[in-house]
């Protein structure tokens, strides 16, 4: 690149025939990342992603494939759970790739933000996340080129750092720097890509992948995020000796109020033996959107962003008016109603109790106890008002405080202390819905 790359405050640098770079994202071992403009005529304006290859590693020609290959099994992508790629290019000789800027954060970023608010990732957001990671997957997994046959794409690097959850609620997979697919050039098998913590037994020990490796991948992050607990983690020997072995504690050894259902789907993604774990990422989807069911817990991208929002307001933020909803909205106006009550003067609280009286009884006209006027609307409202007021009392503590409330109007008790190896409960959910699994393990995402 001729120019200098931008900084964070300097202005925008031109690159490549109609992009603006704007600042930095990150660095990588093999590329750096921008954010970035595109403009066109009459005023198109889009903000995308630059992945740069180092100029250092574009003389060495595998690596220049190998970042070639990412660009086209992108290209060949499009679904909502996975990133788009809308370009390929070079620049002074070195190959860039323009591709969707997603607004959000890595998966493992929001478990310890969560965790930091006391407001670790809830258990039907967990799983709706790994269904929409799964149905990616599946589509990946099964794209067919023009041709008809198969691509065979494995991603190889299934981890919560490549998830990224939109501030809408959607999981976006990211990163097929390492991926394979069917008519890739020969690669050197003797080096491991991806994260260790993260393969499954065949990977780690230098067998032939398919797509049921990744497949294990995501079930490790399934068992995470939903147990709370890392659970392949310590030096690099023990954890290949782990995976190979094939040494895996059932949820329940660590939660022993953790669902039946969804340790059965955790158990079967994580099975040593690729033959005996899910065939298709699409069956593992529809198994979590069958738990959420039984279990009757209420997820979705709606629902996510608004956990989003109740983390931001932790943090000091707002949230964002579109997404309150019409019960929080009817509970606030309650609340507001009775505060007005409550607060009236004296003599202003006489004057509307005795004319609501005097229209009960019937008043000097002639009306007699037969005959009694309906109350006022505005009594009506605050009487009415007062009386959820105290229907819902227990929803305040002794210092007269509102407790932490779930957006969507599901009432939960503050998480408890954090502890390495135990969890604290939280309070059921309204309606005799299943307890809610209050996850707030320290280790895993700190």
């Amino acid at each position: 690149m001729s120019q200098a790359a931008p900084s964070e405050s300097s202005a925008p640098v031109r690159f490549g025939g109609s992009y603006w770079l704007l600042r930095q994202l990150a660095v990588g071992g093999m590329a750096e990342i921008y954010l970035a403009r595109q403009d066109a005529m009459h005023g198109f304006e889009k903000d995308v992603v630059i992945k740069r290859l180092k100029p250092e590693l574009a003389v060495d020609p595998r690596i220049v494939e190998m970042f070639l290959d990412e660009a086209r099994i992108g290209a060949a992508l499009n679904h909502p759970n996975v990133v788009h790629v809308y370009d390929v290019d070079e620049q002074d000789g070195v190959p860039y790739i323009a591709m969707e800027y997603i607004h959000g954060e890595e998966l493992n970023q929001l478990c310890r933000r969560g965790l930091g608010h006391g407001k670790f990732l809830p258990l039907e957001h967990a799983i709706e996340l790994m269904r929409q990671a799964a149905a990616g997957m599946g589509y990946f997994h099964h794209r067919r080129a023009a041709d008809g046959d198969g691509r065979d794409i494995v991603h190889l690097d299934i981890s919560p750092t490549n998830l990224l959850v939109t501030e809408d609620g959607f999981l976006k997979i990211i990163d097929f720097g390492i991926a394979r697919a069917r008519g890739q050039k020969y690669r050197d098998e003797a080096a491991i890509p991806g994260k260790l913590s993260y393969m499954s037994p065949e990977q780690a020990s230098r067998q032939r992948v398919d797509h049921r490796s990744d497949l294990f991948s995501l079930g490790v992050v399934l068992y995470e995020i939903t147990v709370g607990k890392r659970l392949f983690k310590g030096p690099a020997a023990e954890v290949v000796k782990r995976l190979v072995a094939g040494q895996v504690e059932p949820p329940t050894f660590i939660r022993r109020d953790f669902p039946g259902p969804l340790e059965a789907v955790v158990m079967r993604c994580l099975e040593k033996h690729p033959a005996d774990r899910y065939q298709s990422a699409y069956d593992l989807a529809d198994d979590l959107e069958d738990i959420l069911r039984e279990l009757r817990l209420h997820s979705g991208p709606v629902r996510i962003a608004r956990y989003l929002d109740e983390l931001a307001m932790a943090a000091g933020g707002q949230r964002r008016p579109e997404l309150i909803s019409e019960a929080e909205q009817r509970s606030a106006d309650d609340e507001h109603a009775v505060d007005r009550h409550h607060h009236v003067g004296r003599p202003e609280r006489q004057r509307v109790e005795q004319r609501a009286h005097r229209y009960s009884q019937g008043d000097a006209a002639g009306d007699g106890p037969q005959q009694r006027r309906p109350l006022d609307l505005e009594q009506q409202r605050l009487e009415l008002a007062a009386q959820r007021h105290h229907q819902n009392g227990e929803d305040r503590d002794d210092g007269g405080r509102h407790r932490q409330h779930h957006i969507g109007g599901r009432a939960a008790a503050p998480l408890g202390e954090l502890h390495e190896q135990s969890h604290e409960r939280v309070a059921g959910h309204a309606e005799q819905r299943p307890q809610h699994i209050g996850l707030h393990h320290g280790a895993p995402f700190l």
